[in-house]
């Protein structure tokens, strides 16, 4: 267990040609002293509220045991100032990583995780501090290769479930598979979506599946399909509408390439999706803005909202009170080979301005709450994000309300966040 500390993040900014500092007080929720130490993942949902306002968190972490990565979930009831000790939710012996984390209608919270090469599912009825024995979505990883359970709820506490699959045991190419559970007990028979054969020339196939309830309980699978790398991915967006899972669309631009991203639902039930694509001329991923009408089947395109010079690694998207929509995402230097820090987009100023979560060298894996269903608190802005401890070693999963804003230490008021342009290092 780890003890809970709170760090400070000290920022001077240049503010109406002034030098002002603010001070950014995130929490942090657990640290490792390993490098890599914690794992979260950026287009996956890590964070869920409950209808008193408590906010879970659910991570995979190394630990410094003789064996490694387990997984956890921490709560906090005083909204993010402190978090109580961590609960492991597994008895895996070793190898095990949370993938997503969900909440229902009754506060139930829910749990999906990889232990070696299977995907499982476990639940709490108790604000976290049980959890039922593990559940494997297919077949545990014992004959079939299947990872990263995706967990969505819809508005009659139905539980949706995606992941990928292989054929056997490290036999590519993996495929899309979707699940669902009436009450967290039993799985159905899962459903092949993108229905690639088995064929070593398809290569890695199709993975990191993404589901989530919409407008109407619409179900939507955001996720990749890749031959070799990612220079010959692309994104993919399954829609099941009507009682049928339909064809799986394309989600790149034409002879363009790069996957990844993430998606948010508004009000009104239009996807806002932002995938990354690899720029050609300098061969950096950057983000680009689309937007998917389920009623007419249309995707449209928005355009690029980060730049070329910048090589955008992982990207995490959240919606919240009035239909606000952030963007947040780490930019990862290919030649140094390390992550440059964490920053975001918001759409109340056309996501045209970039703005600074955190510019430590190694930051990374930015995680935005966000729900269409049982989306508790929605003017909440609740992010994780992986930052190196400089002092100590390691690195921390931390924590902070984005709406709350950047308290300043002096008498000007200033933005909720830090446009990066004005950020003097």
């Amino acid at each position: 267990m780890k003890n809970f500390f709170t760090l400070s993040l000290f920022a001077v900014i240049l503010f109406f040609g002034q030098n002002l500092s603010a001070q950014l007080n995130y929490s942090v929720v657990d640290s490792d002293p390993n490098l890599p130490g914690i794992t979260i993942f950026s287009n996956s949902n890590h964070i869920v509220r409950d209808s008193s306002g408590n906010i879970y968190v659910a991570y995979g972490i190394s630990t410094n045991q003789s064996t490694h990565w387990y997984c956890f979930v921490r709560r906090s009831t005083d909204g993010g100032a402190s978090w109580e000790n961590a609960v492991r939710i597994e008895s895996f012996p070793d190898s095990s990583s949370v993938y997503s984390v969900a909440i229902d209608s009754r506060d139930r919270l829910m749990v999906g995780m990889t232990f070696n090469v299977g995907s499982f599912f476990t639940m709490s009825s108790d604000g976290g501090m049980t959890w039922s024995p593990a559940l494997k979505l297919l077949d545990g990883g014992w004959g079939i290769w299947d990872l990263m359970p995706s967990l969505s709820v819809d508005s009659k506490d139905i539980i949706h479930a995606a992941f990928h699959a292989q054929f056997e045991w490290q036999d590519p190419p993996s495929n899309i598979f979707y699940t669902t559970s009436q009450d967290g007990t039993s799985f159905a028979q899962s459903l092949d979506l993108t229905k690639l054969p088995n064929d070593n020339l398809l290569g890695i196939g199709a993975g990191m599946a993404n589901i989530q309830v919409g407008k109407d309980d619409e179900l939507f699978i955001m996720g990749g399909r890749a031959k070799s790398s990612d220079a010959d991915s692309y994104s993919i967006l399954i829609h099941y509408s009507g009682g049928n899972w339909l064809e799986p669309i394309s989600l790149n631009d034409e002879n363009t390439f790069g996957a990844g991203g993430d998606f948010v639902i508004d009000s009104n039930g239009i996807l806002h999706i932002f995938i990354a694509q690899i720029e050609p001329l300098k061969g950096n991923r950057i983000i680009y803005y689309k937007t998917y009408d389920p009623k007419e089947k249309r995707l449209d395109d928005n355009g690029s909202i980060t730049s070329a010079d910048e090589n955008v690694k992982n990207i995490s998207a959240g919606i919240y009170a009035n239909n606000e929509i952030l963007v947040a995402y780490d930019i990862y230097d290919p030649v140094e080979k390390k992550y440059q820090g964490v920053y975001l987009k918001k759409s109340s100023d056309g996501f045209s301005k970039t703005y600074g979560i955190s510019e430590t060298a190694g930051a990374r894996n930015p995680n935005l709450r966000s729900h269409f269903v049982n989306m508790y608190d929605k003017d909440k802005i609740d992010i994780l994000w992986i930052e190196p401890d400089t002092t100590a070693g390691g690195e921390m999963l931390v924590y902070y309300e984005l709406s709350s804003g950047i308290k300043p230490t002096g008498k000007a008021k200033l933005d909720a966040f830090v446009p990066r342009s004005t950020v003097i290092e």
